[in-house]
């Protein structure tokens, strides 16, 4: 059976300034546009249901955040945005 390998200091205190950052931005959201989500909610999804596994706000919430973050592409975002957990 494998061990997860311990985290380093330096990784801890990384992941720890990435989520500080993304609560900073959350507020900033929140203040600045509070009615960002349920406008971003009310967009209409052209997707046929059967295909749909991420609702349309969540995708262009993540659009939002990767252009803030300067991530070129959705997999760049995925990868970017997964490394954080």
């Amino acid at each position: 059976m494998k061990r997860k390998e311990a985290v380093k200091r330096k990784e801890a205190r990384e992941c720890l300034s990435q989520l500080r950052l993304a609560c900073e931005l959350v507020k900033l959201i929140r203040r600045f546009f509070p009615d960002l989500l349920p406008r971003l909610g009310a967009v209409s999804d052209p997707r046929h249901p059967s295909y749909i596994t991420y609702k349309g706000h969540v995708l262009l919430m993540t659009r939002i955040l990767s252009s803030i973050f300067y991530i070129s592409s959705m997999r760049k975002t995925s990868e970017e945005f997964n490394s954080l957990q």
